[in-house]
């Protein structure tokens, strides 16, 4: 018994002397244990802690979201059909089931996104495949991906439905945003700045096939992303900048992108069809503790092969601030300039949305109360009408139409 005492009390000054004399191996650990907690708590902050099964080396992550809206809209008498100037009613937007991980190496990983039925275009009862990508990086910092996925074009469309700031993406966004595509794409990420470059079919080609007349000749996108605040390129996934958040961040974008359409494919072969199109953006975001501001300005130009080309721009900013814990206001206010050669009654659409968010999981987007006010200060029906997925369904003669959203959002 006595022997056995000695021995752990020798085992235990043997450790005591072996960690004392390797101060730096200690430090390294008690760093590396706090960055794992770190790197833990900013998925849970962002409701990103999923399913994880794993086989040798792969990995496979199942998630999803589903968002449950009431939606209720005000037009005037004057601009719809007798009793039908108010509408409201229940809707599901989005019912997503996703997949991602990695399988053979660490390098190599995929994503799958799919919508069940619902908004998105899916329709009432459809489904439809969202993302479905494949994407290999190596220890340089670059990658290339190939499959299914959002062009990088506007930040807003850039981040998730979950992570929105405001029940709905802008008016601007929906006017202008490139949406998926079908292509490759190389990319680099550093400390401070990224880019990526893409070879696709084009603006809102998903789901297509590479004859088909809703697919570009080809298309060629680039965005550039320079953080001169801050070093955390995670926190750029969603607007929201929690209370507890202990660096400001900066974040400037820039994106380009050109189509040629109209001169190959069956489907294209009228010349009417034929023309160029550009598109282009500069975007500014900032986070500091509690609050976050964010503004951009957008472009395109269309050059028909018949007929006069086509100028449209737009502009975006909003903000968001904590009042409590779990308690977030926010605001709204964008505006859309079309061109005289769209013959519209009305060159300028301006609009503005405000209301507030309730994270009942706090510091997290996993179950989350939303509601805003779209007032629509202009004509919307000229250029939105009937789409629910703007807010507002769009009265072309009068100014004043509003829109309320009440959104209930699940992630897991």
């Amino acid at each position: 018994m006595k022997s056995k005492v000695l021995m752990v009390l020798a085992g235990a000054a043997l450790s005591s002397v072996a960690v004392a004399a390797t101060p730096d191996m200690d430090k390294a650990y008690a760093a590396e244990l706090s960055a794992d907690a770190s790197a833990r708590n900013s998925q849970l902050a962002a409701g990103m802690d999923h399913f994880k099964l794993t086989a040798g080396d792969s990995t496979l992550y199942i998630g999803g979201y589903e968002q449950f809206r009431w939606n209720s809209d005000f037009r005037s008498q004057s601009q719809t059909s007798p009793n039908e100037n108010y509408t409201h009613g229940f809707n599901i937007v989005n019912t997503r089931v996703q997949f991602w991980g990695n399988t053979w190496t660490k390098e190599l990983t995929y994503k799958f996104d799919l919508q069940l039925g619902g908004g998105g275009g899916a329709g009432a009862d459809g489904t439809a495949l969202k993302d479905a990508e494949f994407r290999y990086t190596w220890d340089n910092g670059f990658y290339v991906r190939g499959g299914q996925f959002k062009l990088p074009g506007l930040r807003e469309e850039l981040v998730g439905d979950q992570y929105q700031l405001l029940v709905n993406r802008g008016l601007v966004n929906a006017f202008f945003s490139l949406f998926r595509s079908q292509g490759v794409e190389i990319g680099y990420t550093a400390e401070q700045w990224r880019f990526m470059a893409d070879f696709s079919d084009g603006a809102n080609a998903r789901n297509t096939d590479y004859n088909s007349a809703n697919e570009s000749d080809f298309a060629i996108t680039a965005r550039a992303e320079f953080q001169a605040m801050g070093t955390d390129w995670s926190r750029w996934n969603d607007f929201t900048s929690w209370r507890e958040s202990d660096s400001n961040g900066l974040l400037i974008g820039l994106a380009g992108h050109y189509q040629s359409n109209g001169r190959t494919g069956p489907g294209l072969e009228a010349s009417s069809d034929n023309s160029n199109n550009w598109f282009y953006t500069a975007d500014v975001s900032y986070e500091a503790a509690g609050w976050n501001l964010f503004g951009a300005v957008v472009g395109n130009h269309f050059d028909p092969n018949t007929g006069s080309n086509i100028d449209n721009w737009g502009w975006i900013a909003q903000g968001g601030v904590f009042v409590t814990d779990q308690v977030e206001l926010f605001g709204r206010y964008e505006g859309i300039r079309v061109d005289k050669d769209l013959g519209l009654a009305n060159r300028t659409f301006h609009f503005i949305a405000f209301g507030g968010n309730y994270y009942v999981s706090p510091r997290s987007h996993t179950f989350k109360i939303s509601a805003d006010v779209v007032w629509s200060l202009s004509k919307a029906g000229q250029i939105f009408s009937g789409n629910t997925a703007e807010g507002v369904l769009g009265q072309p003669g009068k100014k004043g139409e509003v829109a309320v959203e009440v959104q209930a959002q699940v992630c897991w």
